[in-house]
């Protein structure tokens, strides 16, 4: 098979949206494969008091609040200004949707905004 890899790995990173992955090439008659590898993982919990945290806060701009830290130490922010004004958060149980949520609410109406939260479990946002 003749391929350019580097474009195939843009391909496959691009339209699973991976980031932080590292692509390992077996060539091996007609059994050529790629190996997909995470290069480090996003903390399982960040807390205001871990190291950097309040910083980071700091520093970030009122329109992208900081959501967490991804694979490596990466901020995780959502441009309210520059980005799309909608966002979808995908979590399991116990992610942290309800904690994003209040994060982005209280950041708007500390600005002055209006906050409507439509929560099913009627314990999250008091």
């Amino acid at each position: 098979m003749r391929f350019n890899e580097d474009l195939v790995t843009d391909l496959i990173r691009k339209k699973l949206a991976l980031g932080h992955v590292s692509f390992t090439w077996q060539r091996a008659g007609r059994n050529t494969h790629v190996v997909v590898k995470k290069r480090k993982t996003p903390p399982k919990m960040l807390r205001l008091t871990d190291p950097g945290v309040r910083e980071a806060l700091a520093k970030m701009p009122e329109s992208a609040p900081l959501i967490g830290f991804g694979a490596g130490g990466t901020k995780v922010s959502v441009d309210l200004d520059a980005d799309s004004p909608h966002v979808l958060i995908s979590a399991g149980t116990g992610g942290g949707k309800s904690t994003i949520l209040r994060a982005i609410c209280c950041r708007f109406i500390h600005n002055g905004a209006h906050a409507y939260v439509l929560d099913f479990k009627r314990i999250s946002h008091i």
